[in-house]
């Protein structure tokens, strides 16, 4: 979705992974997947696949209840053993 209205976003992650591909294909064997190795090299497709989950985590909330004792977390009290959400969404778009 975001690469389809950032044409040049896509251009750049090609550039990146087409001469892996090429390779491949010059030795025969494009059937291969690619290997660890291989991604390793892709940092650009790191950076973009990592923004990609930073904008639409595949987790909106997240159930906690890991604290054994009373806590204060950004000005909120959170009694122990006291379950709370995080909008793991709202966090990732926050400014600060």
């Amino acid at each position: 979705m975001y690469l389809a209205a950032q044409p040049e976003l896509k251009h750049k992650l090609l550039a990146e992974v087409m001469p892996t591909l090429e390779k491949r294909a010059a030795a025969g064997n494009l059937k291969d997947e690619f290997s660890y190795e291989d991604a390793q090299e892709f940092e650009y497709t790191h950076r973009v696949f990592y923004e990609s989950l930073r904008i639409e985590p595949p987790a909106s909330m997240s159930m906690m209840s890991c604290f054994t004792k009373d806590v204060n977390v950004g000005g909120v009290d959170i009694k122990a053993n006291q379950q709370f959400s995080i909008a793991i969404e709202s966090l990732h778009h926050n400014p600060e």
